[in-house]
C-alpha cells in the first residue's frame, strides 16, 4: 500500500476541510450589494471599510471601481426621482468613483444594514456610534456607503453593476431577479449601454 508523507496528508485534509467549510458558508449565505460612495473612496476609508466587512463575516464575492454618469446615477436612484433631494444625489454620485461589492453572509442583507447604521451619519454617530457611517460619513446624503434594503433591491443592484450572478444569491434573490427582468425588459440593455467604466480591476474572489 503506497504511503503519503504526513506533510502531504495534513495539507489535503485541509483543503478538503476549508473546501467543505466555505461551500457550506456559500449554500447558507444571502448576498447583498454594498457600495463606497465617492466621500469614503476620497476619504481614503476603502480600506478601513472593506476590513471591517471581511471581521464582520462577510465574503466579499465580487467588487468593482466604476465612475457612475449621470445617466446611470438616474437610473440607479430613479426610486428617489420625485424627492427635492435627488439632484444634489446625483450631483454627489457622479462627483467620483464608487466601488461596489457583492458580499455574502447569512442574512447578509439586514446584517450589512445593520452595520452601516442610520441613513444620517450625523444621527448615527449618536445612536450607532460604532457604525461605518458614524465612522466616515458626514450627513444623511453624504453618507459613505450604500447597502441594499431588501432582497428585491440587492438583485437589482447587483445586476446593474456585475450582471447576473444570482447562482449562489439564494431563492429569494434569484426569483427577484427574475421578477425584475420580467418587469422592466429593456433594463439590462440599458445597464449594458450606459456604464461608463474607469480603468479598474475586477476581483472575483474564489467560491469553492
Amino acid at each position: 500500500m503506497r504511503r503519503f508523507p504526513p506533510f502531504l496528508v495534513f495539507t489535503i485534509v485541509l483543503c478538503f476541510h476549508n473546501f467543505r467549510s466555505t461551500s457550506f458558508m456559500a449554500l447558507k449565505g444571502e448576498r447583498t450589494l454594498a457600495m463606497i460612495k465617492p466621500d469614503g473612496i476620497y476619504g481614503n476609508f476603502t480600506d478601513r471599510i472593506k476590513q471591517v466587512i471581511l471581521e464582520n463575516g462577510f465574503f466579499i464575492v465580487q467588487e468593482l471601481m466604476v465612475q457612475l454618469v449621470v445617466e446611470n446615477a438616474t437610473l440607479f436612484y430613479s426610486e428617489h426621482s420625485a424627492k427635492s433631494f435627488f439632484p444634489n444625489l446625483v450631483e454627489y454620485m457622479t462627483s467620483g468613483p464608487v466601488l461596489a461589492m457583492v458580499i455574502e453572509k447569512t442574512n447578509g442583507i439586514s446584517e450589512w444594514r445593520a452595520l452601516i447604521g442610520p441613513t444620517d451619519a450625523g444621527k448615527a454617530r449618536v445612536s450607532h456610534p460604532h457604525s461605518i457611517r458614524a465612522m466616515c460619513g458626514s450627513s444623511a446624503q453624504r453618507n459613505c456607503v450604500h447597502g441594499s434594503d431588501s432582497a428585491l433591491a440587492a438583485a437589482r443592484e447587483i445586476l446593474f453593476f456585475f450582471g447576473d450572478i444570482s447562482a449562489g444569491a439564494g431563492a429569494a434573490a434569484a426569483a427577484a431577479v427574475e421578477l425584475y427582468i420580467g418587469l422592466e425588459t429593456d433594463w439590462w440593455e440599458h445597464r449594458r449601454q450606459t456604464n461608463r467604466l474607469l480603468p479598474h480591476i475586477t476581483v472575483e474572489h474564489d467560491e469553492l
